[in-house]
């Protein structure tokens, strides 16, 4: 199976399933991407590949997203400088972790040599899409269930996004812009607070190198992100 071949079988083959849905397929030099756009913004699931001539192995990964978080991003970069996130137009707000629903670390290690190991990747993808993406696609347009995930109290509260069904393109700051969306003044209050402290904990550590010893807490990034976020 050569790489025209297995891009050809990967469209027809998850079209089928994903067109009716409203994803439509893109195809550019690194991957296919079936996309849907939405009001808050887009979905997509996306398919690459590396190729050794007849020989393939498959990547696949799912992102949304939402408009109203990515624009104060932008306005937060305007502070700092050009393209500190790496963020455009087609940019995700969040990626799914689909490995958190499969348990399957090795699923990029099968080769595909023929339609019929293609098929094995294309039964996990339809898997993974129909009993994971698209529920936690639905969950992650509501920024209030956002927050309370990763924003919330004990097992709740993140410190990253190792083992969790879904990340952000930059946790620390996005999940800074979520809380001052959805929270009460009060919450926002202690939410902020617990973020500090991470950061006098962070430079606690950073202050046992020579070239911090100076440093100081309001020098960090996240202690003048802080600022911004709440002048937007």
């Amino acid at each position: 199976m050569l790489k025209k071949e297995l891009n050809e079988s990967i469209i027809n083959n998850i079209s089928e399933f994903i067109s009716p849905l409203g994803f439509k397929p893109k195809k550019n030099f690194d991957q296919i991407r079936f996309v849907r756009k939405l009001s808050s913004g887009f979905e997509y699931l996306a398919i690459s590949s590396s190729n050794y001539y007849d020989t393939h192995y498959l990547n696949y990964g799912f992102g949304k997203r939402i408009e109203s978080i990515e624009k104060i991003v932008l306005l937060l970069e305007a502070f700092f400088e050009p393209n500190l996130f790496l963020t455009s137009k087609s940019t995700s707000t969040y990626y799914l972790n689909a490995t958190y629903y499969t348990k399957d670390y090795d699923r990029h290690k099968q080769p595909i040599t023929d339609e019929e190991s293609l098929m094995y990747h294309i039964d996990i993808i339809k898997d993974v899409t129909q009993n994971f993406a698209l529920d936690l696609f639905q969950k992650l347009d509501d920024i209030n269930y956002v927050d309370h995930q990763i924003n919330g109290e004990g097992a709740n509260f993140w410190l990253n996004e190792t083992n969790k069904p879904f990340g952000l393109h930059s946790f620390e700051t996005y999940r800074i812009i979520i809380a001052k969306l959805v929270k009460s003044a009060e919450e926002y209050k202690k939410f902020i607070e617990k973020i500090m402290a991470l950061e006098e904990e962070k430079l606690i550590e950073l202050k046992k190198q020579e070239q911090y010893k100076n440093l100081t807490l309001e020098e960090l990034f996240i202690p003048r992100a802080i600022k911004k976020i709440e002048e937007i």
